[in-house]
């Protein structure tokens, strides 16, 4: 440390002592963990209901490819439930 004058070390032992300020950073850091549940949430909602979509889709598709009053072809059927939905 003798390479600095105590000028210059002196403003920095009272800047590492001091805390004043930290439960912003923290708050800061809760406040950004929070927006990032929050995002990943969306995503997954926005997800679980495209699957509901296309597994009710499928659901039906299939039982009415599967009705054994269908004269058309079950791979039509199904193409034509999904070309709908």
């Amino acid at each position: 440390m003798a390479f600095f004058p105590q000028a210059v070390i002196r403003p920095l032992r009272s800047f590492k002592r001091d805390e004043e300020g930290s439960l912003v950073i923290f708050s800061l850091f809760m406040f950004i963990c929070m927006i990032m549940i929050a995002g990943i949430a969306v995503d997954v909602m926005r997800y679980e209901n495209v699957r509901v979509k296309t597994q009710n889709t499928i659901d039906r598709a299939v039982l009415a490819a599967a009705d054994l009053d269908q004269t058309v072809d079950p791979k039509v059927v199904v193409d034509d439930y999904f070309a709908k939905a």
